[in-house]
């Protein structure tokens, strides 16, 4: 399986597919009097988004949260695989400006000290708002093991 595979398979179970506009608090679709659009005059109530525009934008979001890594752990690269797969999930469900500030994880990253950053990590937050996807990358992160979960 390619790499790209792994993200997808990975980031489609923790993340889920629609094919519509929802709330990623609630998971329910917004209010609104008109039809719900995007782009250039896209209605989305018609014509929900397809397969391919959904993985053309997931390889948009995968290389932003790989930029993020780029610019934060800037040796990320040399961790193993699963860890860094571990890595991206993480970029991609934080974002730049919420995992710059994960300081002491960052500095653990950055010294490759993966099972402490992977502890660091354990106790914040972002861990016990998103529990079971946290706990995925945690081990992930810690142990360069690639979840049950996201086995088909």
């Amino acid at each position: 399986m390619t790499q790209f595979k792994k993200i997808q398979q990975m980031l489609s179970y923790d993340e889920g597919i629609e094919k519509t506009i929802y709330d990623d608090a609630t998971g329910m679709r917004p209010a609104c009097k008109g039809y719900l659009t995007a782009g250039i005059g896209h209605n989305l109530d018609a014509h929900p988004l397809d397969d391919y525009v959904i993985n053309y934008w997931l390889g948009q979001d995968v290389e932003e949260a790989i930029a993020t890594l780029d610019k934060l752990i800037p040796n990320w690269e040399v961790a193993g695989d699963n860890q860094q797969l571990g890595l991206i999930n993480l970029a991609f469900n934080l974002g730049y400006t919420k995992l710059s500030k994960f300081t002491e994880t960052l500095r653990l990253l950055n010294q490759k000290r993966y099972i402490e950053a992977a502890h660091a990590l354990s106790e914040s937050l972002w861990a016990s708002q998103v529990k079971s996807r946290a706990n995925r990358v945690l081990l992930m992160i810690g142990k360069n093991e690639w979840p049950a979960e996201y086995e088909d």
